[in-house]
């Protein structure tokens, strides 16, 4: 039995998420899957070719490597290695669950990407106090950068604007190819235009993670 029919006769996403989990965590951070074992190469590769864009993100493929997570600073991400020398990074996570994201999602997830820059610059703002949360009043260590307008809300505010509003196909993305597993929107005018709303709209706060999390969508 492959790795797929294993994770089809699973069920839930939770136990398909936990089984590759193991799997990943069982190799640990290496330069070469291939280098630990040839088995444990195929058993990614067989993996991966659950992922909902298998065929774009496997051709070429050589050799896989995992390290920790470049973007979160914790948990483990891996990376495909191609034949003419590049690197690109693909989700174990999307392909443990073997289905790709909604059309919303997607669109959530790249105008998240665009507004990065913004998120940055409110973190360095000399008025920003990162030591409080502003819902609960307590003390913060690891504090989240929250929005006062949920970043759904704004995001539908964004979409009311437009007539007949279409939600961005799979091929009108770029991957950031950067080990974050993250996407941008290829049309660069709609891009611009969300990121000057957000810019209008957005009122951001410094919160803990408890307030952040549980907080009402």
């Amino acid at each position: 039995m492959n790795q797929v029919e294993i994770l089809k006769g699973l069920g839930s996403q939770s136990k398909q998420i936990k089984h590759v989990r193991t799997i990943i965590e069982h190799i640990g951070v290496c330069k070469s899957v291939k280098g630990v074992s040839q088995a444990s190469y195929e058993t990614v590769y067989d993996i991966l070719t659950n992922h909902p864009e298998a065929d774009k993100k496997l051709h070429d493929a050589v050799d896989f490597y995992i390290r920790i997570n470049v973007r979160s600073g914790t948990g483990l991400e891996v990376m495909i290695r191609k034949s003419d020398g590049t690197e690109t990074d693909v989700s174990w996570n999307t392909a443990a669950k073997g289905k790709g994201r909604t059309p919303r999602e997607s669109f959530c997830r790249a105008l998240r990407v665009s507004i990065e820059d913004q998120i940055k610059a409110f973190r360095r703002r000399p008025t920003t106090d990162t030591s409080v949360c502003a819902i609960c009043s307590n003390p913060v260590e690891a504090y989240h950068v929250d929005h006062v307008i949920t970043f759904k809300r704004l995001v539908d505010d964004f979409i009311a604007t437009y007539t007949d509003f279409v939600y961005p196909q799979n091929h009108e993305y770029e991957e950031c190819n950067d080990g974050t597993n993250q996407y941008r929107l290829t049309d660069k005018v709609l891009e611009s235009a969300f990121q000057s709303h957000h810019l209008e709209k957005a009122t951001l706060r410094i919160t803990c993670a408890r307030c952040n999390l549980t907080r009402p969508m």
